[in-house]
């Protein structure tokens, strides 16, 4: 195994760590790898709760242009359909069927939404090679022929057939592209009174009804374990899946806390699913975030550095294969919508959804997580992490090799100033790095309505600076490469 540190000198702290490899984790199904894939998704609950008509963003020849442009330039092309899963895909009309309902009012009737029907999304998600993550709902169902809500527990029969296996029926007949079917979501929470029991008799009869339509489907469950009640649900919803632990790929475990991307919380939950019998079932993070600050944290300059580094540990670790980031604004602080009027954000200074939009012109607009992320996926392109050091915090360094060579991403989580040095032992003498910068002159800037953005991704500057004033700089020397950071930098280096 090839020998990885990172030593780093932080300004008034004159605090110098040696952070040891902790194991290699290989990527996109090499042979022989402990993480066989690993997908960049986003949650498109906005499409539904939005103030938006996103009937546009399907015609090909307007803005749905820009959509797929956005989606591919952000390489994520991966939608999870939380708030779409109560659509009736048999409905031609324009308008979405989606279910009014609340966590403690049982619905009563659905509402029509002027956005899209599941057949012009899933359209254009074939047509752009989007896939998707569609969400059954466990509690209620929207029965077509007498136009009604049910509870699914007490018409189990006919939500399996008609919702379950008919929506897999709908998505095996458009030849449209699904990861995994998640069911349910955070059906533990106690506000929802939904007995852990009743999930696992709806789960278990939608699995079987979805499987004889796609045999091969794959499935994801809804757990919890961080408090008392939760764990308690959970531990009586797996008893409820004795006999079906082989259909389960996936458990949903929703991150919203910086403590939660740690290897002691991650493994926690493996063990926990291993000692129930779920020898299979990998983790899928089907909603992220930092909940620490408000919601305009997400469209902070500061805020990219501590997402990529949150992102970097899901890629890493060997028992997450999926990641789906999650907020408001649309695509979860990787990009945002005006529709010339309100951009698809949350002011908590306004205490609203939707942000004005002074420009009054539609369009959309890369946050900077948005453009970090398109940097990691870069840095991935081809190669598979081999190992890395991770400070939470601090400074983190990720070193990618393979088939196109080698890249760093290098991540300043601080406030202050960061310089130090990457140090490769057992690898060829690196004679020439090259590397990119995501760079603003304001950490805390927030988006512009007018171009250009306080932030771009620039040129990083090769050779030592005395100064991080014009960016963060790199140089290489014997098989070592120094680097002085810019506070909440994120820097993409190829070794050459």
């Amino acid at each position: 195994m090839k020998k990885f540190w990172i030593s780093a000198l932080l300004i008034l702290s004159a605090a110098v760590f040696h952070a040891p490899c902790e194991g290699a984790m290989v990527l996109n199904g090499n042979t022989g790898s402990v993480k066989k894939s690993f997908y960049f998704c986003t949650d498109a609950e906005s499409f539904a709760i939005q103030p938006t008509d996103f009937t546009r963003l399907t015609d090909m020849n307007g803005e749905g242009v820009q959509f797929a442009e956005v989606l591919y330039g952000l390489g994520n092309p991966v939608l999870r359909l939380a708030s779409m899963q109560r659509w009736d895909w048999r409905s031609e009309e324009a308008s979405l069927a989606l279910v009014q309902s609340s966590f403690r009012t049982k619905p009563l009737k659905a509402l029509g939404y002027n956005y899209m029907t599941a057949k012009q999304y899933y359209d254009f998600a074939k047509a752009n090679g989007v896939a998707s993550i569609p969400m059954l709902d466990v509690r209620y169902f929207y029965d077509a022929n007498d136009k009604t809500v049910k509870d699914t527990a007490d018409n189990l029969s006919q939500a399996a057939a008609q919702y379950a296996a008919g929506y897999a029926e709908f998505i095996k007949k458009g030849g449209y592209k699904v990861l995994f079917w998640e069911l349910g979501n955070e059906d533990y929470s106690e506000s929802l009174h939904f007995s852990p029991e009743k999930y696992a008799k709806v789960v278990k009869a939608f699995i079987d009804a979805v499987l004889k339509v796609d045999p091969k489907a794959k499935f994801c469950i809804q757990i919890n374990i961080w408090d008392g009640k939760s764990r308690s649900w959970t531990d009586r919803a797996l008893s409820g899946l004795k006999g079906y632990e082989r259909h389960i790929d996936y458990a949903a475990v929703h991150y919203y806390n910086q403590v939660d991307f740690t290897d002691r919380i991650t493994d926690e939950i493996v063990t926990y699913l291993r000692g129930k019998g779920f020898f299979k079932t990998r983790l899928a993070i089907t909603e992220w975030r930092h909940s620490g600050d408000p919601d305009e944290y997400d469209r902070k300059f500061k805020s990219a550095a501590v997402y990529a580094r949150y992102l970097l540990y899901m890629v890493k670790h060997r028992d997450i294969e999926y990641s789906c980031v999650h907020s408001l604004p649309v695509f979860g602080g990787l990009a945002e919508w005006s529709d010339g009027a309100f951009w698809t954000g949350y002011s908590e200074e306004l205490g609203a959804i939707g942000i004005p939009d002074t420009a009054k012109t539609s369009r959309w607009r890369v946050l900077p997580f948005g453009l970090a992320q398109k940097m990691i996926i870069d840095a991935l392109e081809g190669r598979s992490l081999i190992d890395y050091s991770e400070n939470p915090g601090k400074t983190s360094a990720y070193l990618f090799s393979g088939s196109s060579g080698r890249s760093m991403v290098i991540i300043n989580e601080g406030a202050a100033e960061s310089t130090g040095s990457v140090k490769l032992d057992n690898v060829p003498d690196i004679t020439q790095i090259t590397g990119v910068e995501l760079l603003s002159s304001d950490v805390e800037a927030k988006p512009s309505d007018t171009e250009p953005q306080p932030w771009s991704v620039e040129k990083m500057y090769i050779g030592y600076l005395d100064s991080y004033s014009n960016g963060s700089s790199a140089a290489v020397s014997g098989g070592a490469v120094t680097f002085r950071l810019r506070p909440y930098a994120v820097v993409k280096i190829d070794l050459n």
